[in-house]
C-alpha cells in the first residue's frame, strides 16, 4: 500500500467527527444525504468472452478509438470460465456514450457493455439523541437480546462482507471482530509463533490480542498506534513487518489483511465517511465489554470492502470487483480446510439502473452458497418511499434467489417514511430509523435509512449461521422469512408481510427443517356452474406470514359486473393461521341468452393488481336462459 496515504488514513481515524461528515441537522432533525456528485467522466462495462484475447481486445479499442481506465478479471471470474470486464472511456469527442455502446455490442468478442453507473448510500443522518439500542430491544426490535439470553452470542468463525465505505478497524467496539486473511499471514515468517488461544482453527485479532501472544516477542505484535490493544491499524504500519509485498494468497490483490480499498486501490480499507463503520457496529460490534454498543454477534469476522467513497458515491465496477473478492475469499478459504463460515455481504448502498456485470458477479456469489443482502432504497430523489414492484430499485430489485431485500421500520412498527417497500420485490423489514452504533474515532452515533435497516439483517444472518452452521444460503433465507413476524405496516408491501425476529429464527432453525419459499394456490368450488350459482375461491398459500394480504381480480370475455348479484369484480383477503382465506360471489342469472362464459380468477401481491402470484383459475359459467317465444 501507499504509506502516505496510510498516515492521512490514521491521521482521520484520531480525529473525524459525527459532524465531519454529516452536516449539522436541519430544525426537523432528519434530512437525506446530499446526492452524490455524478462520475468524474463518463465510462463503459464492457464485458468480453473468455475468447477475447489482449490482441482482440486492443485492437477493437484501436478501431473503436478507446482507452481502457481499468481491466478486472477477478478468481471468481476466471474460475467461471468469464472473460475480462473492462472499465472505458470514449474518446471520440463527436460520440455519445450510447452510440458507443452499440459499436461494442456489436463486436463478436463482447458479451455486454452498459454504462459504469454510480451508486451511493441508502443513510440518513440526524443528531445523536437516542442512547439505546432499540433495534436490538425495542418492542420492534430484532429480538436479539432473546437469542442472547439464550447464548447465541456469534461466533469468530462467521464471515460477513460489508461492501461499503470502510470500516474504522481501529474502533474501540470492532478492533477484535474485524477479518484477518489467513491466506495472507500464512506466508509470514513469523506465523507458527502465533497460537490459536480460542481453539477455532484461525488466527484472529482475539488471538493477537491475548497475553500469550502479546507477550511472546516472536509474535511481532506491537501496539505502533499507541491506543492500548492490537488492531488492523497495527498491522498496516510500514513497521510492523505484516506487509511482505506479495500476493500470498494468489488473488490478484497484494497484502490484503483485512481486506481491500477498491477506490484508492490498495490495501487500506479505512472508512473516511462513517457509514461502513455504523453499518459494521450493528452486524458486529463487540458485546459484553462495558463499551459503548453491541451488535447482533458480539464475535463475529467482518471484511472491509471498500467501494464507496468520503463523498458517500463509487461505481458500480468497484461493487462488482468487491462482490467477486468476497466470492474469492469464501472458495479459497474452503480450499485451505479453514474453519471459517463466509455467509454473505452486506449491500447498504444503491444507484443506477439493472447491470449485467453485477448480476453476474451476485450469481458467482450465489453459486458458492453465498448471500447478497441489500437495502430496499430511501425513496429516491424526494425521499418519499416507493414501490419496488412499479419503480425498480437496484440493486434490491436483483432477482437472483441469494438476493434479500431489506425495508425500515420505526421504532413504533411503522413503515418509516423515506423506505421502499415491495410486495414481490422486498423480502421483510428491520429497524432502520434512529439506529444507533459505532463511528470513526471512537465515537457513536444515530442514524436513519434502510442502509441501516440492512444490517440488522445480515447479523441476524450471522447470527443464525453461528447456531446452526450446518445450514445453507437457501436455508438460512428461507427460515429468516419464514420466521418474520407478521406486522401491520407490512401486510402486502413485502413478501414476508413480516419483521425480523432472529431469535424465532435461530428456534426455528434448531427444530423443523426450513421448507421452500412463498407459493400460492387459488381453487374455485367447481370448474363449470350454472347462472344462478355461487362459486367460492380457496386461496391457500405456504410460507407465508399469517394476517398477509393478497388481492383477487374476476375477469374474462364478456364478464362484467352485471353479471354478479352483488359484490365487485376486485377484492381483497388476508391470510389466517393456516395460510388460507376464501372469498364467494354469486352469478346472476339475467335470463339473457348469451352461450358459455368464461371466468378468469387472478391472485396478486400487490392493490395495484400488476404483481400476479399463482396461476389464473378458470370456471365455465353454463347460459341457463332460454330464449324468448317470439310473438
Amino acid at each position: 500500500m501507499a504509506k502516505d496515504l496510510f498516515t492521512q488514513k490514521a491521521a482521520k481515524s484520531a480525529s473525524l467527527k459525527v459532524a465531519s461528515t454529516f452536516a449539522a441537522p436541519e430544525e426537523t432533525g432528519t434530512r437525506h444525504f446530499k446526492k452524490p456528485e455524478a462520475l468524474a467522466k463518463d465510462e463503459l462495462l464492457v464485458q468480453w468472452s473468455a475468447e477475447a484475447t489482449t490482441a482482440i481486445r486492443a485492437q477493437i479499442h484501436k478501431q473503436l478509438e478507446t482507452e481502457v481506465v481499468e481491466t478486472l478479471h477477478t478468481k471468481a471470474m476466471k474460475t467461471s470460465n468469464t472473460g475480462v470486464l473492462e472499465v472505458v472511456i470514449n474518446k471520440k469527442s463527436n460520440r455519445s456514450l450510447s452510440q458507443l455502446q452499440k459499436e461494442f455490442s456489436n463486436e463478436a468478442t463482447v458479451i455486454f457493455a452498459e454504462p459504469n453507473q454510480t451508486i451511493s448510500i441508502q443513510a440518513i443522518s440526524n443528531d445523536p439523541k437516542i442512547n439505546n439500542l432499540w433495534g436490538t430491544q425495542g418492542s420492534y426490535g430484532s429480538k436479539a437480546t432473546t437469542a442472547w439470553d439464550q447464548n447465541y452470542i456469534g461466533s469468530s468463525k462467521i464471515v460477513t462482507g460489508i461492501i461499503d465505505s470502510g470500516i474504522d478497524y481501529t474502533h474501540q467496539d470492532l478492533y477484535l471482530n474485524i477479518w484477518l486473511n489467513q491466506g495472507e499471514i500464512r506466508s509470514l515468517s513469523f506465523f507458527s509463533f502465533l497460537q490459536d488461544t480460542d481453539k477455532d482453527g484461525l488466527i484472529t485479532f482475539r488471538d493477537l490480542n491475548s497475553s500469550i501472544n502479546l507477550t511472546n516477542p516472536s509474535a511481532n505484535l506491537k501496539d505502533w498506534n499507541t491506543n492500548g490493544y492490537i488492531d488492523a491499524g497495527d498491522l498496516l504500519n510500514n513497521q510492523s513487518g505484516w506487509e511482505d509485498g506479495k500476493d500470498n494468497d494468489i488473488n490478484g490483490y497484494i497484502d490484503d489483511l483485512i481486506g481491500w480499498d477498491f477506490v484508492n486501490k490498495d490495501n487500506d480499507p479505512y472508512d473516511d465517511n462513517s457509514h461502513g463503520t455504523h453499518v459494521a457496529g450493528t452486524i458486529g460490534a463487540i458485546g459484553n465489554n462495558n463499551t459503548g454498543v453491541s451488535g447482533l454477534n458480539w464475535q463475529t469476522q467482518m471484511i472491509a470492502l471498500k467501494t464507496l467513497s468520503g463523498a458517500g458515491s463509487g461505481s458500480l465496477s468497484s461493487a462488482v470487483g468487491a462482490t467477486d473478492y468476497f466470492t474469492t475469499a469464501k472458495v479459497q478459504a474452503s480450499n485451505r480446510n479453514e474453519s471459517s463460515r463466509f455467509i454473505g455481504t452486506n449491500n447498504s448502498w444503491g444507484g443506477g439502473g439493472y447491470s449485467q456485470a453485477l448480476a453476474d458477479s451476485i450469481k458467482r456469489a450465489s453459486d458458492q452458497n453465498l448471500l447478497f443482502i441489500v437495502a430496499a432504497g430511501n425513496g429516491g430523489s424526494d425521499g418519499i418511499s416507493d414501490n419496488n414492484d412499479i419503480y425498480q430499485n437496484y440493486p434490491s430489485n436483483y432477482t437472483n434467489s441469494n438476493v434479500i431485500a431489506v425495508a425500515s421500520l420505526t421504532s413504533t412498527g411503522a413503515l418509516s417514511s423515506f423506505s421502499n417497500y415491495g410486495a414481490v420485490s422486498v423480502d421483510l423489514g428491520a429497524p432502520g430509523s434512529s439506529i444507533l452504533s459505532t463511528l470513526p474515532g471512537n465515537q457513536y452515533g444515530t442514524y436513519s435509512g434502510t442502509s441501516m435497516a440492512t444490517p440488522h439483517v445480515t447479523g441476524a444472518l450471522a447470527l443464525m449461521a453461528a447456531a446452526a452452521p450446518q445450514a445453507t444460503a437457501q436455508q438460512l433465507k428461507d427460515t429468516l422469512l419464514q420466521s418474520a413476524v407478521a406486522t401491520t405496516s407490512l401486510s402486502g408491501k413485502t413478501l414476508s408481510g413480516g419483521r425480523l425476529d432472529v431469535a424465532a429464527a435461530i428456534s426455528k432453525l434448531n427444530g423443523v427443517p426450513p421448507t421452500a419459499t412463498p407459493n400460492y394456490t387459488l381453487t374455485p368450488s367447481a370448474s363449470s356452474i350454472n347462472e344462478g350459482a355461487v362459486i367460492t375461491s380457496t386461496v391457500t398459500t405456504t410460507n407465508l406470514a399469517t394476517g398477509s394480504k393478497l388481492y383477487y381480480a374476476l375477469s374474462g370475455t364478456g364478464i362484467t359486473i352485471a353479471d354478479f348479484s352483488a359484490g365487485s369484480l376486485t377484492g381483497e383477503g388476508a391470510t389466517d393461521t393456516t395460510g388460507k382465506f376464501t372469498f364467494s360471489h354469486t352469478i346472476k342469472n339475467d335470463l339473457l341468452t348469451e352461450n358459455t362464459e368464461t371466468l378468469s380468477i387472478k391472485l396478486y401481491a400487490d392493490s395495484a393488481r400488476t404483481l400476479q402470484v399463482g396461476s389464473t383459475a378458470t370456471v365455465s359459467i353454463a347460459d341457463t336462459s332460454k330464449a324468448s317465444t317470439p310473438l
